[in-house]
C-alpha cells in the first residue's frame, strides 16, 4: 500500500476453550470439601487491528508509526455446576460471578439483587473496553534516533481494596473533605449510596501510560574508523525511560497493578501493590 510504506493487519478470532477445570462445592456431610470439575467452557471473541507505515521519508528526516487497537470479550457459554462466587475477598468488598452466559470477569457485590445469577448486583467488569497503542521513531539527520511508546487502556474495572485499607485508617487523600456537605467526610461515606456496599471500591481503571522513551545516536562510520580502523564497524550510545508517565483517574497507586498477578481473570484487585516501577537504561552497543 502507497509504495510499501504503508501496512495494515486486521484479525477476527473466535476461540471456544473446553474442559476448564473449576471445583464444585459439596456438602459438608460427605466429608470432602470440593471436587474437580472439567466442565465449563468459555469463548473469547475479539479483533486486533495494526496500521503502520513511514509516514516520512527524507534524507535526514525519517518518521515510522505503528497503531495497535484490540479488544477481547469473554463468556462463560458452559458452566456445568452451580454458579458461584470467587477471587477477591467476598461479596461485601467485591469479587467475581462465574455464571452461564456472563464473563468471569463481571464484579459483584452487596447489595443483593435477585435479578443477577449469584443474588448480588453488578458494580463492573474487568475486562477493558479496548486496548490501543502508540508507536513512533523519529531519526533526525540520520545519526539521531528518537523513539517513544504510548499504550492506552480503556475501561476495566479494578476492586480498589487500598482505598478500603487507608479509609479504615483514615489516611486516604482527601479523607476529611466533605464534597455533599452533609457533615461527615468522604472517607466514611463512598459513593454510591448507602454508602455500605461493594460498589465502593469498584473504580474504573482506565489510563494512558507513556511506556517507553528512548534517544540513541549511531556515531557516523567516518568517525569511528578515525577511532579503532576497521576493528569495530558500529558503535550506538542512548538512554531510555520504561514506564515514564502514568495518567489516569484512578485513585489506588497504579491501575495496571493486581495484587493476585497477571491471570487471565480475578486479577483486577488492588491491595496496596507495589506499582510499576520506572527504570532508566543507558545503553552501548559496539559490532566488531
Amino acid at each position: 500500500m502507497f509504495n510499501n510504506r504503508v501496512s495494515l493487519e486486521a484479525t477476527y478470532y473466535i476461540k471456544n476453550t473446553q474442559n476448564n477445570i473449576q471445583n464444585l462445592n459439596l456438602s459438608p456431610s460427605t466429608g470432602v470439601v470440593t471436587t474437580p470439575s472439567n466442565e465449563a467452557e468459555l469463548q473469547n471473541k475479539g479483533i486486533e487491528l495494526g496500521l503502520s507505515g513511514n509516514i516520512i521519508e527524507k534524507a535526514n528526516f525519517k518518521w515510522f508509526s505503528r497503531v495497535l487497537y484490540w479488544r477481547n470479550r469473554i463468556e462463560m457459554t458452559r458452566l456445568g455446576i452451580p454458579t458461584y462466587l470467587a477471587g477477591a475477598f467476598g461479596s461485601a468488598l467485591g469479587t467475581f460471578l462465574y455464571a452461564e452466559g456472563y464473563s468471569p470477569t463481571t464484579i459483584v457485590g452487596t447489595p443483593a439483587d435477585p435479578n443477577v445469577p449469584g443474588g448480588f448486583t453488578i458494580w463492573g467488569n474487568s475486562q477493558p473496553d479496548f486496548n490501543m497503542s502508540f508507536f513512533n521513531t523519529l531519526t533526525i539527520y540520520r545519526g539521531l534516533e528518537f523513539s517513544f511508546l504510548v499504550d492506552w487502556r480503556q475501561g476495566g474495572d479494578n476492586i480498589n481494596l487500598t482505598s478500603f485499607l487507608t479509609d479504615s485508617g483514615g489516611t486516604t487523600n482527601g479523607w476529611f473533605n466533605d464534597d455533599n456537605n452533609d457533615g461527615i467526610p468522604n472517607g466514611r461515606q463512598r459513593g454510591p449510596e448507602p454508602h455500605n456496599n461493594a460498589g465502593r471500591w469498584v473504580q474504573d481503571a482506565s489510563f494512558v501510560k507513556i511506556r517507553e522513551i528512548g534517544l540513541y545516536y549511531v556515531i557516523p562510520r567516518s568517525t569511528i574508523s578515525q577511532w579503532f580502523g576497521n576493528s569495530v564497524q558500529n558503535i550506538r550510545v542512548g538512554g531510555s525511560v520504561n514506564n515514564a508517565f502514568l495518567f489516569t483517574k484512578y485513585e489506588g497507586y497504579d491501575p495496571e497493578t493486581s495484587t493476585f498477578g497477571a491471570q487471565a481473570v480475578a486479577n483486577n484487585v488492588d491491595i496496596a501493590p507495589y506499582p510499576t516501577p520506572r527504570r532508566v537504561f543507558f545503553h552501548l552497543t559496539i559490532d566488531f
